[in-house]
Formats: structure tokens, sequence, C-alpha cells
């Protein structure tokens, strides 16, 4: 599953609460299937998104060059997030508007209970739902092969008969496509990017994949922190953390019909040791677990509601460039951007930026109400 496309749904899919609603991010996803990035980048259709040194290479960076479009909006990324944040209200209303003339459920969209995270479910219904060439531009078929899928491919056919949506939908993906394209560059290293480019293509991929499972296992005992904050829960997460990044990755393999192979697994348990290392000696143990998300947890719904509201206007009055932070870590953990800035505890360095930029506000509002003050006495009143 595409990170271009997971990371326009999650943020059309997103309830007021913060969360994401199972049923409109599953038809989200079906309808941004029709976008491939071989219709803008034909090059390049291997990339997923979530590889900033394959997105790096110089062979994206060309592909990106070669596309107008997209590369005059990864020039300027604040538009792109403008955009998104101006539209995704207009998809999600349309959504939401199909799912509840139409009493949509995962159950008879096809769907399995967690859409988020059994991404499986893209491919599986898709293949389905669109014909034509990927390179020009697919549409929705007429008629589904498989009847089970008539009313995800109803819903779908329907959302983009809604006026305007295919037009917002086309730059929604453009966007994405050039957004994590055009920031691939700002985070990968150059000398690491050099040598990353002499692999060969399918080691590369080998290497990617042998990262992300490890990372998986590493990340995933880093939760043994959380909820036992002690010193013999990390040392027994880093123990765990080899262990269960081979099970991950075993496990993934035998879902895609791979053989076992003895030099793969012991590299991904080599590799996530060392972040298991990394991610405890450089990560403070609290993440979301933080006075100020239990705070908010602990509200009713309506006093979640006003928070929200109160972040949302905070998030707005922010300059683009700390918008765009927010925007890129509240995707990375499924949420909103005022819903992170509510439950984030504000101790890295994005949240020192704020607070920083915040209490510059706060002095130029000051020294405004004493000009003021002495303004209103010179003139006597």
């Amino acid at each position: 599953m595409c990170k271009f496309h997971k990371d326009v749904a999650i943020q059309v899919a997103a309830r007021d609460d913060g969360k994401i609603d199972p049923v409109s991010y599953g038809i989200m996803m079906c309808a941004l299937s029709r976008y491939w990035i071989d219709l803008y980048m034909p090059e390049v259709d291997y990339l997923d998104g979530y590889s900033n040194y394959e997105m790096a290479t110089e062979q994206a960076a060309t592909a990106l060059r070669n596309s107008a479009p997209l590369h005059l909006l990864s020039q300027n990324i604040p538009t792109i997030i403008d955009y998104a944040n101006e539209h995704a209200p207009q998809l999600r209303a349309a959504v939401n508007d199909i799912i509840a003339e139409q009493g949509l459920t995962l159950k008879n969209l096809g769907l399995p209970r967690d859409p988020v995270n059994n991404y499986r479910f893209v491919w599986n219904i898709t293949q389905h739902l669109y014909e034509g060439d990927p390179t020009k531009g697919l549409s929705v078929v007429k008629n589904v092969d498989d009847p089970k899928l008539e009313q995800m491919r109803h819903a779908v056919e329907t959302f983009f008969q809604k006026p305007g949506i295919e037009a917002t939908m086309n730059q929604m993906m453009a966007g994405s496509f050039a957004r994590l394209m055009g920031e691939a560059q700002a985070n990968v290293n150059p000398t690491l990017l050099n040598a990353y480019e002499t692999l060969p293509r399918g080691l590369r991929t080998a290497f990617a994949s042998c990262a992300m499972h490890s990372s998986g296992g590493a990340v995933g005992t880093h939760a043994v922190c959380l909820l036992l904050p002690t010193a013999g829960a990390a040392n027994l997460g880093m123990l765990v953390a080899p262990f269960a990044s081979v099970a991950l990755d075993r496990l993934l393999d035998w879902r895609r019909g791979n053989s076992f192979s003895a030099w793969r697994s012991g590299s991904v348990a080599a590799i996530s040791l060392a972040l298991a290392f990394g991610i405890h000696a450089i990560s403070p143990h609290d993440h979301l677990d933080t006075a100020q998300a239990k705070e908010f947890a602990s509200q009713s719904g309506n006093q979640q509601d006003v928070i929200l509201v109160a972040y949302r206007k905070d998030y707005e009055a922010l300059p683009q460039n700390l918008r765009q932070r927010v925007d890129e870590q509240s995707a990375k953990k499924g949420m909103t951007p005022e819903l992170y800035m509510a439950v984030c505890d504000g101790s890295d360095t994005l949240g020192r930026d704020i607070a920083e930029f915040k209490r510059q506000q706060n002095s130029l509002g000051t020294a405004r109400e004493r000009r003021f003050d002495g303004l209103l006495k010179t003139l006597g009143l």
C-alpha cells in the first residue's frame, strides 16, 4: 500500500475526535487507487512513498523533473499543504454523504474490520474496480466481476460523479506525489544516498524490506517501555526485538508466499538489535503516554471537542514552516494536526519551536498593549 495514497486517505477520513473513520478510510483508499504513480511518472512506477532514499535517487529526481506539473508543485510544498487542508473537508463531506445515503458498512463494502492496518484489501478490491491504462487514466467499471464488491463499486462510482470531486482527487494525489518526492532529498544523508545508489535494485529492495521489518520489531518492543517504564523492561525490549523482527519478517513472507532465507533473517535480527539500542538510547519513553495526553483522554467528549477547536486555531495561527512540520508528524502518527498538538507534551524540537513562536507572539501582543496604553495616557483618556 502506497504512502502517497494513505496520507491523503487519513487526512480525509479523520473524524472530529482525531481518530480515523474505518468506513470512510476504506472508501477513500479504493477511490484513490484510481490514481497510480504511473499516471504522473511512469518511469518510477515501483515507488511506494515509504523510502526517502529510493525517492531521492537520481532516477526518481529525473522523473520528477520530467513531470512538469509535479516538479512545479514540489518546489512549493506550502501550496500543497494549503490545498489539502482546504479541500479535504470537501472530500470528507462527499464520502460521508454516500455512507449515509447508501447505508454503507465495513461488512457490505467487503472491508476488513481494521482497514487502516489491514492493507491487503486495497489490491484485493481495487483490481476489480477499474479498467484502462494506468499511464493514461483508469475509469470505474460498469459491472464488477465479483458480486460482493458491487456495493463498493457503486460507492466509488457515485463519489466520482459528484461535482468537482474528480478534479480535487487528481490534485490531491498529484500533491501527495510531489510533496513526498520533493521532501525526500532533504530527508536523506548525501553520503549514504551515494552509497545507496551503487546498490543493485534488487538489493536496494531487500535492504528496504529488511530495515522496515527490523524497525517494526524494534519499535514494537519499545511498547514494553511504555507499559512498564523500568530499566528491566527496557533491557527485555532490546532482547526481544531481534526475535520479534524475524517473526514479523517470516509472517509477511509467508503471507506473500516467499521462501525462507537464513541470510535475510540474520540481517533482520542484526538491524533490529542495532535499532533497539538506538531507540532506547535516544528516545524518551513517554511518547503519547504524557500527562497532557492523559489529561485530554480524561475529558468528556464535548470538552475534547472544545480543546480540539482551540488547538485547531493554534495550528492555523502557526507560520507555514511550523504547520508543515506539524502536518508531517501528525500524519506519521495517524492523527489530525490539532489532536497531535493536544496530546504531545512539546518536549521535542518541534514542540519547543512552537512554544518559542507562541512566546514571541505573546511578547509582541504585550508590547502592542503597552504602546496602546501609552497612547491613551498621552491623549488623556
